[in-house]
């Protein structure tokens, strides 16, 4: 036990003095290759006229840029309603791999964000997952803005994903699993999806 700590507490030294003989080389550091960006901006006057039924609009904006910022590019808007997706215009392919890292930020644009924002932004992350999973790639982490994380989490858990709690000294298998964290990273959940969860 007395060793493992001393290896510890050595590999947690080496971290430290990178980081202050190597400030430019942290600086430039990021856990992934990738960073997927989802903006989320409510369109209020869009489509509204008598009769309307696509109204509210919320539009998600998907970009990508490799992590230096090397490169970035457009993917995709998805349009919603009332939270349900009913629109999709994509720009080109995600060309990030394969076996690459990706992280998905989430920006909200409106200046108040409501639950429509949320639910948008909760849907879009989680087609993110499947767009990087089946491109052979690996979803890293998810960011959300500190103001609205409870609140798009929840709205997560209506698309049948749950907050995942590892068993004690029981083996386990999940699927579709999400590291979700806050801007400020005071508060992280693992979140899985969970078929049999109720939804909405």
């Amino acid at each position: 036990m007395g060793h493992q700590l001393r290896k510890l507490a050595i590999a947690v030294s080496l971290s430290w003095l990178s980081l202050i003989c190597f400030p430019a080389i942290a600086a430039d550091w990021h856990p992934y290759d990738w960073l997927l960006t989802v903006e989320t901006e409510e369109i209020p006057n869009q489509f509204k006229y008598a009769g309307s039924r696509l109204t509210p609009l919320v539009e998600a904006h998907i970009s990508f840029a490799k992590a230096d910022n090397s490169y970035q590019g457009n993917y995709e808007t998805i349009y919603y309603c009332k939270g349900r997706a009913f629109g999709l215009n994509r720009f080109g392919l995600l060309d990030v791999g394969p076996g690459q890292s990706v992280a998905v930020r989430v920006v909200h644009k409106t200046k108040n964000p409501t639950t429509y924002d949320y639910k948008a932004a909760a849907n879009a992350v989680i087609r993110m997952l499947l767009d990087v999973r089946t491109s052979h790639n690996a979803l890293q982490s998810v960011t959300i803005p500190d103001d609205s994380y409870s609140s798009v989490t929840a709205e997560m858990a209506g698309e049948r994903f749950e907050p995942f709690f590892a068993p004690l000294e029981t083996p386990y298998q999940i699927a579709g699993a999400l590291f979700v964290q806050d801007e400020s990273h005071k508060h992280s959940q693992l979140m899985c999806y969970a078929p049999n969860s109720p939804g909405y």
